[in-house]
């Protein structure tokens, strides 16, 4: 789970869940923002179908505290891949709850305050209900306050092999490695044009 503060206040959760049927918002989010005095996030992006990246989202939504989330343009669509129906599953949870869904994919820009920007450098068009979730995953690049953060998702090796083709889009300050820091071939390359000072693993 990624949280972010806005300059603003509000605050922004990107990618927020467990394989380990731990409950992620009861047992560490709502007691860490109340900790901090920080306020509901009411906005959220999922990079992709896999229940480790949104089912802790679940809570928020069944409470009414998320008023917005953003997917990427397959979420919940396909019916071939293992995660296919829980997707779906929770589509239909946002719906019901009268949460508001954007589907995103590259190129686009969601300007989250006067301050802070999301740029969208990952999926493609060519990236269909096919592609595997993790190949589908939303690759974000956040800018505020002259600081950059690189968000890749799951992307798997051929996706790390587009988006250094684009140097420039990917350089960052911090890194979350993709995949939790799996190890692939492309990946020296990739932490190396991203050039952070800062690398995040979510793994040990």
């Amino acid at each position: 789970c990624g949280l972010l503060r806005l300059p603003s206040g509000p605050t922004v959760l990107f990618d927020t869940g467990t394989q380990s049927g731990y409950d992620v918002a009861r047992n560490t989010l709502l007691p860490f923002l109340s900790a901090r005095k920080l306020p509901t996030p009411r906005i959220a992006f999922v990079s992709h179908a896999n229940t480790d990246h949104y089912n802790g989202l679940i809570e928020l939504a069944r409470r009414g505290m998320l008023r917005r989330v953003y997917l990427n343009a397959h979420f919940g669509e396909g019916s071939q891949f293992a995660g296919d129906r829980d997707a779906r599953q929770f589509v239909e949870l946002l719906r019901a709850h009268d949460i508001e869904i954007i589907r995103l994919g590259a190129g686009e820009v969601v300007d989250l305050d006067a301050d802070t920007r999301v740029t969208v450098l990952w999926p493609s068009d060519t990236v269909t209900t096919s592609t595997e979730p993790n190949s589908r995953s939303l690759v974000l690049r956040v800018d505020t306050l002259g600081r950059s953060v690189l968000l890749p998702g799951d992307a798997q090796a051929s996706v790390l092999e587009q988006l250094l083709a684009q140097p420039g889009a990917i350089n960052a300050d911090v890194l979350l490695l993709p995949h939790h820091g799996a190890w692939m071939g492309e990946l020296p390359a990739f932490v190396e044009t991203v050039n952070p000072q800062v690398v995040l693993q979510s793994t040990g």
